[in-house]
């Protein structure tokens, strides 16, 4: 085993070649066609969008317009790495070319970083060419390039990192690539967020929370979402005091439903802080290296 962790320098430059062909091998299939159909699919529509209702982008302001573009960033992230990374080692097995790769002088440790490496870079370009098409919409309607687009990238390629780590433990155990993509999807888009809701306290720690700054660190969504929040509160607090203040005892009956009705939206309307990027990054890249290595610790002991 330990003959097998053993990592030289060539081992590098053979991860390169093997992430080379992986990419290759990869932009010729369905999956990446699929990924890169639906990111132009859900950009054409969202660009659409304005213009489908009468009003067009020209009445919306920058931070409008990125916060429609980037709020699907995250489920683009998780759709992208489900369909390419979660299957990167298991077609290996399933299609039977790992009898071929593996009986060659290649270690399984150079195997897993090649592959690793493709199915990021892959994920990261197609993630890529949807943030061009979000600078060319700021350029023709707002004549400028926000560099908060360029740390909301940075973000996304630590998610990105994050997600692979987790797809690549699923494609380490299992048979199916179909099977693969199902659970990384659920896990990352599902599981994750349930049990970060379920943590009381502070959940900076969580994948989910970390991933948020790819949207939080634009300023000008910060500050729309807070403006929003505070006129919500302003108004229902308006509404409860004129209850509380009424003199039909029937209207007053009221005042407890609403008094819950503003803890309740409390609870999933609050204020958002500006992130520390450094340590949202770092939580992510945690999370990319702790279920990589599980990850490849599983793909070393497995047999084809």
């Amino acid at each position: 085993m330990m003959a097998r962790m053993y990592v030289e320098l060539d081992d590098f430059r053979q991860s390169a070649i093997i992430a080379k062909n992986e990419i290759v091998k990869s932009v010729r299939g369905k999956r990446f066609l699929a990924s890169a159909i639906l990111v132009a699919i859900v950009w054409a529509l969202i660009t659409l969008v304005p213009f489908l209702t009468g009003k067009g982008w020209d009445v919306l302001t920058l931070g409008d317009m990125l916060s429609s573009y980037l709020s699907y960033a995250n489920m683009f992230v998780v759709l992208v790495v489900g369909l390419i990374g979660s299957v990167a080692l298991v077609s290996e097995y399933e299609e039977r070319t790992a009898l071929i790769l593996f009986t060659r002088p290649v270690k399984k440790t150079t195997i897993f970083m090649g592959k690793f490496l493709a199915s990021f870079l892959l994920s990261a370009l197609l993630l890529l060419a949807y943030y061009i098409g979000v600078v060319a919409m700021t350029l023709i309607y707002h004549q400028t390039i926000p560099l908060n687009l360029v740390e909301s990238f940075g973000m996304c390629c630590c998610y990105i990192v994050a997600a692979t780590g987790i797809s690549f433990i699923f494609s380490a155990v299992m048979k199916r690539s179909s099977i693969c993509i199902i659970f990384s999807i659920l896990a990352l888009m599902v599981v994750i967020p349930i049990i970060t809701t379920m943590i009381k306290g502070d959940t900076w720690y969580m994948l989910t929370t970390a991933s948020d700054s790819i949207l939080t660190c634009i300023p000008e969504y910060v500050d729309a979402h807070n403006a929003t929040i505070d006129e919500m509160y302003y108004a229902l607090q308006k509404i409860y005091e004129t209850i509380l203040n009424s003199t039909d005892p029937e209207t007053q009956s009221y005042a407890p439903f609403v008094q819950k009705f503003i803890s309740m939206m409390s609870m999933f309307a609050s204020p958002i802080a500006y992130p520390n990027l450094f340590k949202e990054a770092a939580v992510m890249l945690t999370w990319g290296l702790a279920s990589s290595v599980i990850a490849w610790i599983l793909f070393l002991k497995r047999e084809f």
